[in-house]
């Protein structure tokens, strides 16, 4: 762990896990609303078209853009410029090059969310990766060369029952 100052820890897979989600429930929250309003009221329960988009999922183009390429294309910045996802921020988190401790580049970051999508693939293997490797590190972080440590500037938000 070179490169990292003593303060920074390395982070939990539970807090990473939390900060997972919250992200996934913001991405949600702006999106779903789009989309229904896209595809009209009945966006959640109707048969999805055939073709390519209808075999991953998804609805159409705008589907596509908004429930996977804008949310990355939002990620990779918020690694890139500030370290860290609104989720990794309500959580005192931060993605760091594993190296130097400093803040990723945006090649890195933008490494870090294609291997996102391939920690998701296999049932989420890549993100439970994280709790067999000896750093702590997931497929992801491993693919980026970042990794994700406690950031104490940013621990004054506490999560309930975790202290004062």
């Amino acid at each position: 762990m070179e490169g990292l100052t003593p303060a920074a820890r390395l982070s939990r897979f539970a807090r990473r896990a939390l900060a997972l989600a919250a992200d996934a429930g913001l991405f949600t929250a702006v999106s779903l609303p789009l989309l229904v309003l896209l595809y009209g009221p009945g966006y959640l329960g109707r048969p999805r078209p055939s073709g390519a988009l209808a075999a991953a999922g998804l609805h159409g183009p705008l589907d596509l853009l908004l429930t996977v390429v804008l949310p990355l294309a939002v990620i990779t910045a918020c690694w890139a410029r500030l370290g860290a996802t609104p989720g990794k921020f309500l959580l005192g988190l931060k993605v760091v090059d594993a190296k130097s401790g400093g803040p990723p580049a945006w090649r890195q970051a933008a490494l870090r969310a294609a291997g996102y999508v391939l920690s998701a693939l296999p049932l989420y293997a890549g993100f439970l990766w994280a709790l067999a490797d000896r750093e702590g590190r997931a497929l992801h972080d491993r693919l980026a060369g970042t990794r994700v440590v406690d950031e104490p500037e940013l621990e004054h938000l506490q999560l309930p029952g975790h202290g004062t």
